[in-house]
């Protein structure tokens, strides 16, 4: 897909169109590892690249079409490993004690 982009003149939404495949990828994801976080982390990377495809040709700043979808979608997947991480959370569900 990049190289479409590239070769059709459009490199600057090369970052958003990744943000949001990597964004849909995270919902079947969610469902085969039944790991509800990641229903989350999907919705909040494509929120990111519309965001991006929207605010970046409005502002007229170039940089918005790296800078929004690299450092948003850096902050929502390291804090989608750092919840799952914590210690609830790998301990799994609470068990009912007889």
């Amino acid at each position: 897909m990049s190289a479409v982009l590239g070769r059709t003149g459009r490199p600057e939404v090369i970052a958003p169109v990744v943000c949001l495949g990597v964004g849909i990828h995270f919902f079947p994801v969610c469902r085969l590892f039944a790991v509800p976080l990641y229903d989350a982390t999907g919705l909040a990377l494509c929120a990111i690249a519309v965001a991006t495809a929207i605010a970046a040709p409005l502002s007229g700043n170039a940089a918005l079409w790296t800078l929004l979808p690299g450092v948003g979608a850096a902050i929502t997947l390291y804090a989608t490993g750092a919840l799952l991480l914590r210690p609830s959370y790998l301990r799994g569900p609470a068990r009912p004690t007889h």
